[in-house]
């Protein structure tokens, strides 16, 4: 196909930080922190100039955020942070005081920064082989309005650029129950049965002593088996 060229050349870095602490029961959680630079290059063509531009899913600061208080087994409280500097709009978008425009520059606007913070309390019971767990769930609980790309429109005219963006779920409050069945397969194999054999040491009349072995599986006496 003449009208597409794969000619994009990139270089991607970053680097990665982790903090964490286990914990059986009290508390525990882990923060990390990542930062990345990934580029585009476009060599230049007839009617179009070299680029270099962020990738489309470049994402230059990127912090998590857990913490958890568990008193035992059943109960547990958790907490949960994420926050990213966000993507490139995809294309030659910009911005201006009415909103957005057409630009030469490609990947030049960002969406605003993504932060959520999430709340999760859990209770467990269980019966017999059944674990039923309880749970509830605040999502987005400062009801932030984070942004998403959006498929947009443009009016040749005016240049101007329409809905690059769309907000993702607010505060959402969830409410549920996981349960889980648990099965035990007994299979008996030879090395079991083996180990269920005792060894003792018995008189036999005519060569001395011999070893018997005895379990359900196996029985041999003196005539059978002898000492070596």
């Amino acid at each position: 196909n003449p009208h597409w060229v794969n000619s994009l050349t990139g270089t991607s870095n970053g680097a990665e930080i982790t903090l964490e602490r286990r914990a059986i029961d009290g508390f525990n959680g882990w923060l990390s922190y990542a930062w990345n630079d990934s580029r585009y290059d476009d060599p230049a063509s007839p009617g179009h100039p070299a680029e270099s531009f962020p990738s489309d899913f470049h994402q230059r600061h990127t912090v998590n955020a857990f913490v958890a208080y568990r008193w035992s087994g059943r109960t547990s409280l958790s907490a949960r942070y994420r926050y990213g500097s966000n993507f490139p709009i995809a294309g030659y978008v910009g911005q201006d005081a009415n909103g957005y425009v057409l630009s030469s520059e490609r990947n030049g606007t960002r969406l605003p920064s993504y932060a959520r913070l999430d709340f999760r309390a859990d209770r467990a019971f269980t019966y017999r082989k059944t674990r039923a767990t309880l749970f509830i769930e605040v999502i987005n609980a400062t009801n932030r309005e984070n942004y998403r790309p959006s498929g947009f429109g443009v009016n040749t005219l005016s240049r101007r650029v329409s809905n690059p963006l769309e907000t993702v779920f607010p505060l959402l409050p969830v409410a549920g129950v996981l349960i889980e069945f648990s099965s035990i397969s007994v299979r008996r194999t030879a090395a079991e049965r083996l180990s269920n054999i005792r060894r003792t040491v018995v008189s036999c009349p005519d060569d001395g002593n011999a070893v018997r072995l005895e379990s359900a599986d196996v029985s041999h006496d003196c005539g059978t088996l002898r000492a070596r």
